[in-house]
């Protein structure tokens, strides 16, 4: 049994970021996602809002919303998490 299945999550492995990485902007159609920052800071431009995410905090991306992440600390943790039975290369 993977990790995910026994948590109920499929989860991204850990991603350490440096200030300045741009993740582009994209959307995800079959499922919602949490965003999850355990270190560090990122700007998160979600569908028409901008909000900036200081660990330890989240924020849900829903399906089929445009999003965009500005790394703004170096050394930020991120971990996205994804409904059970969607594997994460399918959700683009």
């Amino acid at each position: 049994m993977r990790s995910y299945q026994a948590i109920g999550h499929v989860a991204r492995p850990m991603m350490r970021l440096m200030k300045g990485h741009v993740v582009p902007l994209h959307a995800h159609e079959k499922a919602d996602h949490i965003m999850v920052v355990f270190r560090g800071a990122i700007r998160l431009h979600n569908g028409e809002e901008e909000v900036e995410l200081t660990a330890p905090s989240s924020c849900n991306v829903p399906r089929g919303v445009a999003h965009q992440v500005l790394v703004l600390e170096d050394d930020t943790e991120v971990v996205c998490m994804f409904p059970a039975g969607v594997e994460y290369r399918d959700t683009f």
